[in-house]
């Protein structure tokens, strides 16, 4: 039998040939199809799902972004509070104060119910002061290390509370901490630290259903996650993290490839801090449903197709006979005129050479990357002797490893920073503070003895062998080449801060605060000088107060809702405040922000005790107030010449302004109420409107969309896409448990055009499909 069959086989074969082709290429072509459909509604279905989650992403951003001026906001009615005032500047304990302080503390922290614990620091007299216990000092404090995580004037960390006190830690906390340094920059002399509970235990990053969210911190570090295991925090190491880095969108998505599978990421970077939001899920995960219909689709087609094979088999058998005949015809032509091919040898000299020139460039390379790996290094250890204590011994055996081109006695270090760093791009600076110290080192070639060094990738410091006592005059010509150069290539002028004489390498981290100091007086001296103790001490004052009419001025302009009163006695405090040094000026200005918020949110708060205010913090003119707290904590530590404060105190007073006539327009709550009932009824009406959007309603009643989110969230509780998609999800289930209607026409009658993205969001809310979730409850 089996004979007779290959036989058959034998005799037929080319017919079998072109049976099997035909099936071959039919399969091929059905392949191709279902895979470009498949492609098609994936990639509609990615563009519907990563616009939903970054919607979402940016509902999170605004929470997180509302706490922090929450908190901004309860810092400075803290610190305006005459109990707590008094006990920061105190030198000596009094048991009375103490005690005051505490009851004080205990009223803020109930204010606001997000705020897990509270401490204040005076380091007057070492002693801290909480919300939880008793007052310590500074050694036998639980928490003292708190201090520690602080840089500038409020800081942002996420951390776990020591297990010591209070009894149910550790906690994990959101830390903010509001710290103001001694004078000479050399410890803390009071902070107020506010503990709040953990974002994701107070639910601001929702319950992570369909995706996982993580809150990143700006070193891509996990901060809070919607899940018990952050599994997907590792996906964004490296190449994920630098392309969120990258990307000049504020909010934003992508594919990532992982290591099974690809990932949709979606991301909103915040103004907070510099930290990222990030919503990860599978790409199978979103495009599962597509798969699993397309793969049906495409069984059944191959089925039919190997059927339909056999019946061509089958009812064309008869006609095999002419085409056999000419295919072999065609063959035997085909192989009588083929030529031989034949393939040429290279010359064993051309092996020789390649391989001898292969060999050469990996030796250049290896020289390169080990030359470049010295420079790295040797960069390195120049930045800690600037920047940190680090022994003589050890100073001494690393400058004679890395060879430095100075001396390690009779040293001076100076400070070069670029004006106007605000103007430059975040991605640019580090292009201008290479450009700079490129032009640095060409000066000095040949000439001096010097070192350069790239500190923040903007600021360089030049590390040159000086004699004690004045700057030489070749050294001052060389800078103005510098400044000259820098101006030429880059449009910038260079402000130069020179630091005082170190006798060895261990004093170089003092001359290099010096210069650090002396750089930042262009705060008050302007862009593009040279500046040292002799221009410092013959132009500015060390220390001072600020006149009293001044102050005056400004909070009668304030109160009467005077602009140009306003913006006179903000001039005059401008040019008074250039007569003092750095820290001075920007200590009494940071006074002078304090004093006109305080006086602001007092007025805006609408109550005579600007520390208590009547009005609760959700409310609208509490929570505009918070703001102006936040633009205070902003400003000292940015603004790079004390010129510019005349547009932040410009800008303070037109939102204050704004933020007064906003107050008056919303007294009358029942307008509010009226507006947003009217919504909720109109969307119940008219659920099946594919157009109905919040951009709808907003015009409609004369408000930007932003702020129609607003009110519709503080009446509704909740915002107003999520009540849309909720009401017409709702619906979708009464008509699956009711009728008989298919899934398309569900999807039609409750406003989603597209059918795949109804799927979608269905599972989302659900956890199961339109088709699972009629079969679980149907009933006639």
């Amino acid at each position: 039998m089996n004979g007779k069959l290959a036989g058959y086989l034998q005799q037929r074969k080319t017919y079998v040939k072109l049976i099997v082709g035909f099936t071959l290429i039919s399969a091929v072509i059905i392949f191709l199809l279902s895979a470009i459909f498949r492609n098609m509604y994936s990639v509609a279905l990615y563009d519907q799902v990563t616009a939903s989650d970054q919607n979402s992403l940016a509902r999170m951003a605004e929470e997180l972004q509302k706490l922090a001026e929450e908190i901004d906001y309860v810092h400075i009615s803290v610190l305006s509070n005459p109990r707590v005032d008094s006990f920061i500047y105190q030198n000596a304990l009094n048991p009375l104060d103490e005690y005051n302080v505490k009851k004080e503390f205990v009223r803020f922290k109930n204010i606001h119910s997000k705020v897990h614990s509270m401490y204040l620091y005076n380091g007057k007299i070492d002693y801290f002061i909480t919300t939880e216990s008793v007052g310590k000092p500074f050694a036998e404090f639980f928490d003292s290390g708190v201090l520690a995580l602080g840089e500038g004037r409020r800081a942002l960390v996420s951390r776990e509370l020591p297990a010591a006190e209070p009894p149910d830690s550790p906690r994990r906390v959101l830390s903010f901490i509001y710290s103001a340094f001694r004078p000479d920059g050399r410890g803390v002399e009071r902070s107020i630290v506010i503990n709040v509970f953990d974002v994701a235990e107070l639910g601001l990053l929702g319950d992570g259903a369909g995706a996982e969210t993580l809150l990143l911190d700006s070193g891509g570090r996990l901060i809070s996650r919607s899940l018990a295991e952050a599994s997907s925090q590792e996906l964004l190491a490296g190449e994920g993290w630098a392309r969120i880095q990258a990307a000049p969108e504020a909010r934003g998505s992508f594919t990532l490839a992982g290591g099974r599978q690809d990932y949709v990421v979606s991301y909103a970077k915040l103004e907070l801090n510099g930290w990222v939001l990030a919503n990860i899920q599978g790409y199978g995960q979103i495009t599962a449903y597509i798969r699993e219909r397309t793969d049906r689709i495409l069984y059944v087609a191959l089925g039919m197709l190997l059927l339909s094979g056999v019946f061509v088999f089958f009812l064309s058998r008869n006609i095999y006979t002419p085409i056999d005949l000419l295919v072999k015809r065609v063959g035997k032509l085909g192989k009588l005129s083929h030529p031989a091919s034949r393939k040429a040898l290279k010359n064993e000299l051309d092996y020789i050479m390649d391989g001898f020139t292969q060999v050469m460039e990996q030796t250049s390379l290896m020289r390169k990357n080990q030359e470049e790996k010295i420079s790295e290094l040797k960069e390195g250890f120049l930045r800690r002797a600037l920047t940190e204590s680090v022994s003589e011994e050890l100073l001494q055996e690393k400058a004679e490893e890395y060879s430095l081109a100075v001396e390690p006695n009779g040293l001076c270090a100076i400070v070069m920073q670029i004006d106007e760093l605000g103007a430059i791009k975040p991605e640019h600076r580090y292009i201008y503070g290479a450009t700079v110290r490129q032009i640095i080192q060409d000066a000095f070639l040949g000439q001096q003895n010097a070192e350069s060094v790239l500190l923040d990738g903007v600021s360089t410091a030049l590390i040159l062998n000086l004699p004690d006592g004045p700057l030489p005059e070749a050294v001052r010509d060389i800078l103005f080449e510098i400044k000259g150069a820098v101006y030429q290539t880059l449009g910038r002028s260079l402000t130069i801060g020179l630091g005082c004489h170190a006798e060895t390498l261990r004093d170089l981290r003092q001359s290099y605060d010096r210069a650090a100091g002396m750089a930042d007086n262009r705060f008050v001296l302007g862009y593009g000088q040279i500046i040292g103790e002799e221009l410092v001490k013959g132009s500015l004052k060390a220390g001072g107060q600020i006149e009293p009419e001044l102050e005056t001025a400004l909070l009668e302009a304030i109160r009467m809702n005077r602009e140009e009163a306003y913006a006179a006695a903000a001039d005059r405090l401008i040019e008074a405040l250039s007569l003092h040094e750095s820290g001075s000026a920007r200590m009494l200005l940071a006074h002078m922000l304090l004093t006109c918020a305080r006086a602001m949110n007092g007025i805006i708060g609408d109550s005579a005790d600007p520390v208590t205010p009547a009005i609760p913090a959700s409310a609208a003119p509490a929570a505009a107030g918070a703001q102006y707290g936040a633009k205070y904590g902003g400003l000292p530590e940015n603004a790079e010449t004390i010129g510019q404060a005349r547009e932040w105190f410009a800008a303070l007073f037109a939102q204050y302004r704004q933020a007064v006539e906003q107050m008056n327009l919303q007294k009358n709550s029942k307008k509010m109420q009226k507006i947003v009932s009217e919504a909720t009824a109109h969307i119940r009406k008219n659920y099946g409107d594919p157009n109905l959007t919040i951009d709808t309603f907003a015009a409609k009643y004369g408000y930007t969309a932003k702020y129609f989110a607003r009110m519709f969230k503080d009446v509704a509780g909740a915002f107003i896409n999520d009540y849309i998609r909720k009401f017409r999800i709702d619906k979708a289930k009464t008509l699956l448990e009711r009728t008989n209607l298919s899934v398309s026409e569900i999807a039609e009658l409750v406003g989603y055009v597209n059918k795949n993205y109804f799927f979608y969001s269905f599972k989302k809310e659900t956890g199961m499909t339109p088709l699972s979730y009629r079969g679980a409850n149907y009933h006639s």
